[in-house]
């Protein structure tokens, strides 16, 4: 987890998110993305987070740590039914 939140904002260490946050939670779908890392060779174009087998970077323990993320916002965030739910990523 980063140590500091886009806003500038030093991250929660119960995850917990400000009230402002979790207004709209409820009213309308939620949707799940998954951003699968690893590929064999990077794009030119893409500006994703990538990693290639040259960059000695695995993907051991990957399915983990997605699962301990999902567990989190789960925490965190009140039960909103998930609509969708998105992978990407890992395309070439």
């Amino acid at each position: 987890m980063p140590g500091v939140l886009p806003s500038g904002e030093p991250v929660p260490t119960d995850g917990a998110l400000p009230d402002s946050a979790l207004t709209a939670v409820g009213a309308r779908g939620f949707g799940v993305y998954a951003h699968v890392p690893f590929c064999a060779s990077r794009c030119g174009y893409c500006d994703f987070n990538t990693y290639t087998p040259s960059e000695g970077v695995t993907s051991t323990g990957y399915v983990d740590q997605v699962l301990a993320e999902l567990a989190l916002a789960a925490r965190v965030v009140p039960a909103p039914p998930v609509s969708t739910v998105f992978v990407g990523g890992g395309t070439p």
